[in-house]
């Protein structure tokens, strides 16, 4: 069944696919720290991982802990993103991923942070936020 959009039970379901990818994690190894999700134009809470040497150790919703990156773009971009319809690099360029945290460590890691992105369309997902 398909879960909503970065809830809850949808992000536990993208940790599985993220750590089950090897490739994904060995490309994206130099990453440590918490990394949040949101949606723009809702009250949907925020989703958040924990990633160790590129590998997720824990995932849900947003907690107590300090995000080291946010990403938060509308529904419909995540979806053009996860299809690949709209490039990550051009998305953070211009804005349409709306981006906090060191840039030049996402611009190193640019080729695991889009396909990390890319891995939101092998979630079975519910885009209907």
């Amino acid at each position: 069944m398909a879960e909503k959009l970065l809830s809850e039970g949808w992000i536990k379901l993208y940790m599985e696919a993220w750590n089950g990818d090897e490739s994904l994690v060995q490309s994206l190894a130099p990453l440590s720290g918490v990394v949040e999700y949101g949606i723009l134009g809702t009250d949907h809470p925020h989703v958040q991982i924990e990633v160790k040497d590129g590998k997720i150790l824990s995932a849900g919703k947003k907690g107590d802990k300090e995000a080291d990156f946010v990403l938060e773009s509308k529904a419909d971009m995540w979806k053009k993103i996860a299809m690949g319809k709209q490039g990550v690099k051009t998305a953070l360029v211009t804005k349409k991923i709306k981006f906090k945290g060191p840039l030049s460590l996402a611009m190193k890691l640019i080729g695991g942070l889009t396909n990390s992105l890319l891995l939101f369309g092998k979630v079975d997902t519910d885009w209907d936020v």
